[in-house]
């Protein structure tokens, strides 16, 4: 689920050429997905928050790679970490930075590395659907407890000194 930037295109190169089923959601503003020979697993439109929910929880597994890590910034990866497991996807997401802060690796979503420890791990956890079943399900609640907007300007305002409970 995302855009056709080299980047992710790339990486579904490579999961494509090991075999894996894919389909692809997101615009196409570069012809990436049909210059990369993609086309034919991409679902040709933009999902609506409602279609996301519902893929992400109908998925076996979904792919995260991140445009973030070129950016000077403390804390930086992709909404959709919130928005899969929000909706208890199971997430396989490329290591960015400060994601680890937020969520557990092997708990919460899985990280990758590189292209070659990514296809590692989609072959185990497509093997492996209980222990898929409950990452995502742990990922959910650490959403549901940690990362709502009640949680997060609670977190805002004990930071500047108002929240006083």
């Amino acid at each position: 689920i995302g855009t056709d930037k080299p980047r992710p295109v790339k990486v579904l190169e490579r999961v494509v050429a090991e075999g894996f089923n894919l389909k692809i959601w997101g615009a196409q503003v570069n012809n990436g997905w049909k210059n990369a020979g993609l086309e034919k697993y991409w679902i040709g439109y933009r999902t609506t928050d409602e279609e996301l929910s519902k893929i992400c929880a109908s998925s076996k597994i979904i792919l995260g790679v991140s445009e973030e890590k070129k950016r000077n910034c403390a804390v930086c990866f992709s909404a959709r970490v919130y928005q899969v497991c929000g909706a208890r996807g199971f997430l396989l997401e490329e290591r960015s930075k400060g994601i680890e802060e937020m969520f557990s690796d092997g708990t919460d979503l899985v990280l990758w590395d590189n292209e070659d420890d990514l296809a590692s791990k989609i072959k185990k956890y497509l093997e492996n659907q209980d222990e898929r079943c409950r990452i995502a399900q742990l990922g959910y609640r650490r959403v549901r407890e940690k990362h709502t907007f009640k949680e997060r300007m609670k977190t805002l305002l004990k930071t500047v000194g108002l929240w006083q409970k």
